[in-house]
């Protein structure tokens, strides 16, 4: 009876500093004026296309001090270029998101930065595909016709940012290619045939530059 009770207090113990934590850290949260309450329609088919992924996705928020906040579902509507999020049962918006440096969905980086289409400067967010010596990022966008019996497609380009300079789209991916890797061509050229990539997918274009990554790192460590 005795260690049952020295047990239970000893969890007690443990747990409830944890607890604290991550209830202080909440606590907090609204008051940093990301987010926004939010009525979030979730039961209209035709909605479903308008986003990445339709199902909310275990992530986390970094701000720009760098505090972390998790314990929080996010999706984000391409179609409005807004992150939506659930914590607990709460449907929430993220309404400043030019205070986070990025936003992380099951494993992807978004950020929320200026870029530069043709000569437009516009906000939103980009999906961080490459980060090396320059950056590479896609932006998701939703195509729609005048059919209304059709249903809107995902599509995507992609944009470079070199050091000191906003992301700017590239319409090239075999430029883009060649610009960041000129020795590696031949690998690249091998690699996607080997693994049958389709370059136009932005998950399969993050699958070779990984792959070039890891190649370049290779060169470096043997000089």
């Amino acid at each position: 009876m005795i260690k049952l009770l020295l047990s239970s207090i000893l969890f007690c113990l443990v747990i409830n500093p944890l607890f604290s934590q991550e209830n202080s850290s909440w606590e907090d949260y609204p008051n940093m004026g990301i987010m926004h309450y939010s009525v979030i329609p979730d039961d209209i088919y035709e909605e479903q296309f308008n986003y990445q992924n339709y199902l909310f996705e275990t992530s986390k928020l970094i701000t720009k001090e760098n505090t972390e906040l998790n314990s929080i579902k996010i999706r984000y509507n391409v179609k409005t270029d807004v992150m939506e999020c659930i914590i607990g049962s709460q449907y929430s918006i993220i309404k400043s998101p030019e205070k986070l440096k990025e936003i992380n969905i099951n494993g992807e980086c978004y950020e929320y930065t200026k870029y530069i289409v043709k000569k437009d400067t516009t906000n939103g967010y980009l999906q961080k595909l490459y980060s090396g010596g320059q950056k590479i990022y896609v932006k998701h966008f939703i195509s729609t016709t005048e059919n209304k019996l059709k249903a809107p497609k995902l599509k995507s380009y992609y944009l470079v940012q070199n050091k000191g300079e906003l992301p700017r789209k590239f319409n090239s991916v075999r430029s883009l290619i060649s610009n960041s890797f000129k020795n590696l061509i031949k690998k690249a050229n091998e690699f996607e045939k080997l693994n049958q990539l389709n370059l136009d997918k932005p998950q399969d274009l993050k699958k070779l530059l990984t792959y070039l990554r890891s190649l370049s790192k290779d060169i470096v460590a043997l000089r």
